[in-house]
C-alpha cells in the first residue's frame, strides 16, 4: 500500500508538472497574439499584468511540486521510523533528503529552490518559507525568558531592518507583523513545548531571513520507572518545577532503599519553601512504592510535602515505609490543599508525628480536597488529629472537601480528635 501511495503521488507531481508547461505555452501564446491585435504592452507586462499573474501561477504549481517530493521523501521516513534500527532523526533524515537532491540546513530543506521547515520528530513538513533569497540587511534577535515555574516561556524576538516587513512565521505558525518603532520589530510569544524555533521574516521583496533558537528548559511529562527516576522527578520539583498542566507516570514498582543515612526528602518541600508545590497530574498506576524512610523533626513529611490544585492517583504504599515527622504527616501527601484529587491510593506503610498534631494513612493535612477510593491498612500513631485516611480535613467558605468510599484495616492511636477515617473536620469562613 505505500508503494501504491508513493507512486500516486509521483504520478500526480508529474501531472502538475505537464500543466505547469502547458499553461505557459498557452500564456506565450495568448500574448502574441495581443500584441498582434494591438492591445498596450502594460496590459501584458505592467504591474498586476498577465505576464504577472502567469508568473504567480507557475510559482504556485512549482511550489507544490516541490512540496508534494518532500512530503514523498517524508512519508518514507516516517516508515524508517519505526523499521530501521539506525534511524535517528538527525543524520539519517540528512542522508536521506540528500539523496533527494535535496538541501538540509537545519529544520530548512530546500526543493528545487523552495524552501521547506520540517519538524524532524514527526517528521512532516511545518510550514513553507518561499522562494525568496536571505536578506542579510534583516537582523533577528531571540531571548528566551522560562517562567518561574518553569511551565511556560516567553520568546522575546527583535527584527532590525529599514525596509518593511511583510510576514513573520515562528515555528510554523504565521504571527501578525507588529508595529515598526525606531526600526524594530518587536513581539513576544508564549512558548509551552521545547524545541527548536524557526524565526522567518520576509520582506516586501520576498527575501528572507531565518534565525532559530532551541528551548530546552520548559518542563515536559515524565516517566518514572526506578528510583533514580523519582529522586529526579523529586529535584525538579523541588527546584522550583511545579509540572502544572504536566503528567509523571509511574512505570514499575519503585524501592527507595530508604535508611536513617538515606532518607527521603518529600517532593514538594513545603518546610523549606512555600513556593515548591507539585501542582501536576501524578499517576502511581497501582505501582507499589516501597521502602520510604524519614526520621524527621519537620513538619509537611510524606512522599508528597504539598500538593497544590493538583491530581494524585495510583499511588500505593509499600509495607516497609515509615514516615515520622512533627507535625502534618501523611502516608503519601503531608498537605493537600486548593481543589486537590487524591483517588485510589492505599496506605500500607507507618505513619507518626511524634505525637504533635495532624497525621494521617494517606493525606495529613487537607483543605478543599476531594479524597475518593482509597484505603489505609497501616499503623498511625500521633498526639492530636490523628486519621487513618486524613489527620485534619478542612472546608473553607462551602468551597468543599470530601472523603468518599474509603476505609481503614489499620491501628488508629492518639490522645484527642482521633478517628478512623478522619482525625478532625473543621469548616473554616473567612479564612485563607
Amino acid at each position: 500500500m505505500k508503494i501504491k501511495n508513493k507512486e500516486i503521488k509521483t504520478e500526480k507531481v508529474n501531472k502538475m508538472k505537464n500543466e505547469a508547461i502547458t499553461l505557459i505555452a498557452l500564456v506565450i501564446t495568448i500574448i502574441i497574439l495581443l500584441i498582434l491585435a494591438g492591445v498596450t504592452i502594460n496590459i501584458i507586462i505592467g504591474k498586476g499584468s498577465l505576464i504577472e499573474k502567469a508568473g504567480k501561477a507557475t510559482d504556485s504549481y512549482s511550489e507544490q511540486s516541490a512540496r508534494e517530493k518532500l512530503e514523498i521523501a517524508l512519508g518514507k521516513l516516517q516508515t524508517d521510523k519505526y523499521i530501521d534500527k539506525k534511524y535517528n532523526k538527525n543524520e539519517y533524515i540528512d542522508n536521506e533528503l540528500a539523496k533527494q537532491e535535496m538541501v538540509v540546513v537545519d529544520n530548512i530543506v530546500i526543493v528545487d529552490d523552495w524552501k521547506f521547515e520540517i519538524d524532524r520528530d514527526v517528521p512532516k513538513i511545518v510550514t513553507s518559507l518561499g522562494k525568496g533569497e536571505q536578506n542579510k540587511e534583516i537582523v533577528i534577535q531571540a531571548n528566551v525568558n522560562i517562567r518561574e515555574d518553569y511551565v511556560k516561556a516567553n520568546l522575546e524576538t527583535l527584527i532590525k531592518y529599514e525596509g518593511t516587513i511583510e510576514q513573520i512565521i515562528i515555528k510554523g505558525e504565521v504571527v501578525q507583523v507588529p508595529e515598526k518603532v525606531e526600526g524594530i520589530y518587536a513581539l513576544n510569544k508564549e512558548i509551552t513545548e521545547n524545541g527548536t524555533y524557526t524565526i522567518y521574516a520576509k520582506d516586501e521583496d520576498g527575501n528572507y531571513k531565518i534565525a532559530q533558537i532551541k528551548i530546552t528548559d520548559i518542563t515536559e511529562d515524565m516517566d518514572i520507572w526506578n528510583r533514580q527516576d523519582l529522586e529526579i522527578f523529586r529535584n525538579k520539583v523541588n527546584e522550583g518545577r511545579t509540572f502544572e498542566g504536566r503528567t509523571a507516570r509511574v512505570m514499575a514498582d519503585i524501592d527507595l532503599e530508604g535508611t536513617q543515612e538515606n532518607q527521603w526528602v518529600p517532593i514538594g518541600n513545603y518546610i523549606e519553601n512555600e513556593k515548591l508545590v507539585f501542582k501536576g497530574t501524578f499517576e502511581g498506576n497501582n505501582h507499589v512504592i516501597d521502602n520510604v524512610y524519614i526520621n524527621s523533626t519537620n513538619n509537611y513529611q510524606g512522599i508528597f510535602g504539598c500538593v497544590d490544585n493538583a491530581k494524585i492517583t495510583g499511588i500505593v504504599t509499600g509495607k516497609n515505609n515509615s514516615i515520622i515527622g512533627n507535625a502534618y504527616v501523611g502516608g503519601i501527601v503531608a498537605y493537600a490543599k486548593n481543589n486537590s484529587v487524591i483517588s485510589n491510593c492505599g496506605n500500607n506503610g507507618i505513619v507518626n508525628n511524634n505525637i504533635k498534631m495532624v497525621a494521617g494513612g494517606i493525606v495529613g493535612f487537607c483543605i478543599n480536597t476531594q479524597i475518593t477510593g482509597t484505603y489505609n491498612k497501616g499503623n498511625i500513631t500521633g498526639g492530636t488529629w490523628v486519621g487513618g485516611i486524613v489527620g485534619q480535613n478542612d472546608i473553607e467558605n462551602d468551597s468543599g472537601s470530601t472523603v468518599k468510599y474509603s476505609y481503614n484495616l489499620g491501628n488508629i492511636t492518639g490522645t484527642y480528635y482521633v478517628g478512623g477515617i478522619i482525625g478532625r473536620f473543621r469548616r473554616l469562613y473567612g479564612m485563607l
